[in-house]
């Protein structure tokens, strides 16, 4: 088998049940294989050997035959094998000495089986060596790439995807459709992303003084930036969260963007007290909304 290969092991045992299994490689124990079948996945030339299993149960033990594996080394390999990128982005991978007529191949088992890349507008060059990749979902995540050419298998390169992350966003807008766009510092670049199903808004009545507004149970730690739709809801550049977050027209706050498990988030309703502004945007009905530090 190719380098970057998959196969499978079994066996098949007769007797008394239950039976336990400990796969081995020229005799030393195979951490964890313990089943009556033993996967490898992306074979490199470790994984060349003898491989055998102890079967055992109530009444004793026996050792299977012995299956060999040879792994050959590929001449086709991809450099950029893990790469990571967020939702809605572009990623490429690259086969390098392949030679022509190959076909660009998936795994979303891990390795254990692969199909052909079919063409379409999330993969495109599939039977060239760089295979492109746009608008990738979370469902893509773990997918694994492989190049297949006549006699010769590259390596598997992984692919993860994240949610879009908002290192400090310093500024928002919104356009007519509700479309909002956010700003972060270098070397990051501004980012667009529609609003999600309305799901706290802070509206200081007309003639209520701007230093009283409703406390939220759902927090917003450094607010940057706000800015009113079209539609009547807000975002908010939630700057120390990461997090863009909307404020719909119902008085209900939710994420857009961002990862907010690991800073802490409460969401919910509460009552008026004083806070010094930073900064304000009107809404379509009137009222006056403003965030504070």
């Amino acid at each position: 088998m190719a380098t970057g290969s998959s196969v499978s092991l079994s066996v098949t045992a007769n007797g008394s049940r239950p039976f336990s299994y400990q796969w081995q490689i020229g005799g030393v124990n195979l951490s964890g294989a313990t089943d009556e079948t033993y996967r490898i996945s992306n074979a490199q030339a470790a994984d060349a050997g003898s491989y055998t299993v102890l079967v055992s149960n109530s009444l004793g033990s026996t050792k299977s035959n012995t299956a060999t594996i040879t792994v050959t080394s590929s001449t086709v390999v991809i450099r950029n094998s893990n790469q990571m990128v967020t939702t809605g982005h572009a990623v490429s991978f690259t086969a390098e000495n392949a030679a022509a007529g190959g076909e660009w191949q998936l795994s979303s088992d891990g390795g254990s089986t692969w199909s052909g890349v079919t063409g379409s507008a999330t993969y495109r060059n599939v039977n060239t060596a760089t295979l492109d990749i746009t608008g990738v979902s979370s469902a893509m995540s773990g997918n694994r790439y492989r190049y297949v050419t006549s006699g010769d298998t590259s390596n598997a390169a992984t692919l993860t995807v994240s949610p879009a992350y908002f290192p400090f966003p310093t500024g928002i807008a919104a356009d007519v459709r509700a479309i909002f766009s956010s700003a972060t510092p270098p070397p990051t670049r501004s980012r667009r992303f529609p609003p999600v199903e309305r799901s706290v808004r802070s509206p200081v009545p007309p003639g209520r003084p701007h230093r009283r507004r409703q406390r939220l149970r759902r927090r917003f730690n450094d607010p940057a930036g706000v800015t009113a739709a079209s539609d009547g809801t807000l975002g908010v550049a939630d700057s120390a969260n990461g997090t863009i977050r909307q404020i719909s027209s119902g008085g209900t706050v939710s994420t857009l963007a961002g990862s907010t498990s690991n800073r802490g988030n409460a969401d919910g309703n509460g009552r008026w007290r004083r806070f010094p502004p930073r900064s304000a945007s009107p809404g379509c009905n009137g009222d006056f909304y403003v965030t504070d530090p």
